[in-house]
């Protein structure tokens, strides 16, 4: 997905987009949008306590 149809599908401007993405990015140690994923996604699954629940960890609105 690119950057634009990000920033028009969470209602947020393109270069929001850039900047939160570069700084997931640099916060993962990712290399690339997929390695950022895989990385966000083991960190949440390793870190949610049992049952779940609460905001996202990464929530691009707050």
């Amino acid at each position: 997905m690119t950057d634009e149809a990000i920033a028009r599908q969470i209602g947020v401007g393109y270069r929001t987009v850039q900047r939160r993405t570069a700084t997931l990015m640099s916060d993962l140690g990712a290399s690339t949008r997929f390695l950022a994923a895989v990385q966000a996604a083991f960190r949440r699954l390793s870190s949610r306590p049992a049952g779940g629940g609460g905001p996202s960890p990464l929530d691009w609105r707050r």
